[in-house]
């Protein structure tokens, strides 16, 4: 059994065991994720109301035996997230949350990806701790803190173009 099916199983058992599901379902699920085009578990037990964000967060936490965030509203630090390129963040779902002297506390879709702590180490020297989040939740975060930081960019030129052009009407009306 690969790695994703395993996943699919487990949260599934702790969602049963929650009450969130009942074990008939629970099979119709699998088979319905199966014929649907939704890649991961998650997103379809969001996307189809199976189950609530609360209550996926709560079985992530089980499953996982990690805190699990809800990464939705949090203003996240501007000196970390620079740290790591926007593609890497969204390709392996992780977003960096809080540092605290050499710990690194990263919020992470699959945070027991093998791999996970030799990219981030490829970036940062901090020890890493992971917590985690839903996936899409974690890239719109991404993407919203990257997509802001250039719209802002963007805007503050606006505005310095704007002074210089006040500026000189004002040196052309005093000539």
């Amino acid at each position: 059994m690969d790695y994703e099916q395993q996943l699919i199983d487990r949260i599934t058992k702790v969602l049963v065991q929650l009450n969130h599901l009942s074990t008939t379902d629970a099979t119709a699920l699998h088979e319905a994720f199966r014929e649907s085009e939704v890649e991961r578990f998650e997103e379809f037990l969001l996307d189809e109301d199976v189950v609530s964000k609360e209550d996926l967060l709560a079985a992530l936490e089980i499953y996982y035996k990690l805190p699990a965030i809800d990464v939705v509203g949090i203003l996240f630090e501007h000196n970390l997230i620079i740290k790591f390129p926007k593609e890497i963040m969204l390709s392996h779902g992780f977003i960096p949350y809080q540092q605290d002297g050499d710990i690194l506390q990263v919020i992470a879709a699959r945070p027991q990806d093998a791999e996970l702590p030799e990219i981030i180490s490829e970036y940062v020297s901090y020890e890493t701790v992971f917590m985690v989040g839903i996936y899409r939740d974690i890239c719109d975060a991404a993407k919203e803190f990257h997509d802001q930081a250039l719209t802002l960019v963007e805007e503050d030129e606006d505005e310095e173009r704007e002074l210089l052009d006040a500026l000189e009407e004002i040196i052309e009306e005093e000539d």
